[in-house]
């Protein structure tokens, strides 16, 4: 009898010191767990810091460039000589080193669904889901110039907007509503080689991972949490806002202001994602602009490839993503003389 009760003591006392071990267990791993979460967190905003330091740093150099330029245009006037630098060349064009403005905004597309949309300051913040021109634009012949205005990325909606005073000043007239009209009714025509490759391409991209805006700054019940989405084209310009975070339920939010030069930072960067079997939306942009027949391609033809992606784009909580077999067949009806047989650029 004896026996038995300091067998069951002993019972009581390995199951209470199980019990303790196990409990320290957890409480290590859950403690080892919010750690390495609010580590992630950390480094995520120094990333999300980071692309925005270095885009105002290159649009800060840009306007420097540009007084540069300027002032030494008022010492040649003047005839006062000065010392070339060795370091450096300017542009020759100021056109070269101009850095237009954009406005980013959350609105809801004809889809009906809400996504990030950017479009230039100067060309008239009315019209919304437009891609507009800009500086950076490759030249086209003069017969092409009048075409390029704001055009939908969508179905045409019969809407455009003024030139900018870019545009008015190289052309030395503004199109009569005639015009407009025309230009509205012939956008789905364009080529691509007509439109400016970085809003096209933001637009492109923003489309795409419009699916994952409402979770792309984390979840607000848990702010520590890390969002999963930080190499998104989304996420640094979310991050530019100055009212944190984003509303992307509200209908009209607020618009910030982003540089040209930093959009075309935004898609180059977001492109250092290696996948396996997916493509995120700013790989797919450059594998289809790496295509020969890229710059043939219609304004309608990529809209329509576009809606067909977002019918497959998946997101395992670390931003939007296409299968590459689903991606390769799209973009194989794009381009019906080849190039796109699993064979992906790097």
């Amino acid at each position: 009898m004896a026996d038995s009760n300091k067998e069951s003591a002993s019972d009581s006392r390995d199951n209470a010191q199980y019990l303790k071990r196990r409990e320290q267990v957890r409480r290590a791993q859950r403690t080892h767990r919010e750690r390495k979460e609010q580590y992630i967190k950390s480094l995520e905003n120094e990333v999300l810091q980071l692309r925005t330091n270095e885009a105002k740093i290159v649009q800060e150099t840009k306007n420097l460039y540009t007084e540069i330029s300027r002032l030494k245009k008022i010492l040649d006037h003047h005839g006062i000589s000065y010392e070339a630098s060795q370091n450096y060349s300017l542009p020759s064009h100021p056109s070269d080193i101009s850095n237009p403005q954009s406005l980013v905004s959350v609105r809801p597309n004809p889809h009906n669904r809400q996504q990030l949309h950017i479009h230039d300051l100067g060309k008239g913040a009315g019209n919304q889901f437009y891609l507009s021109e800009s500086d950076g634009s490759p030249p086209v012949p003069e017969s092409s110039k009048s075409l390029r205005r704001k055009l939908s990325f969508f179905r045409s909606r019969g809407r455009s907007s003024p030139p900018s005073p870019f545009e008015s000043q190289a052309s030395g007239q503004t199109p009569s509503a005639g015009d407009i009209s025309a230009i509205s009714a012939s956008a789905s025509n364009l080529n691509l080689r007509d439109m400016d490759q970085t809003n096209l391409g933001m637009e492109f991209v923003l489309t795409l991972e419009a699916p994952c805006l409402h979770h792309t700054q984390g979840d607000p019940h848990q702010p520590s949490a890390p969002t999963g989405h930080i190499l998104t084209a989304s996420a640094p310009l979310l991050f530019q806002s100055p009212s944190q975070p984003v509303d992307t339920n509200s209908p009209s939010s607020t618009a910030w202001d982003t540089s040209h030069l930093g959009l075309e930072k935004l898609l180059s960067l977001s492109s250092n994602f290696e996948l396996t079997d997916e493509l995120t939306p700013v790989q797919a942009w450059h594998q289809l602009r790496s295509h020969p027949d890229f710059d043939s391609i219609e304004i309608s033809q990529l809209r329509k490839l576009t809606e067909e992606m977002l019918k497959n784009i998946k997101c395992y909580g670390f931003g939007a993503v296409i299968d590459t077999e689903i991606f390769a067949r799209l973009a194989r009806s794009l381009f019906p003389r080849g190039g796109f047989d699993y064979e992906f650029v790097d």
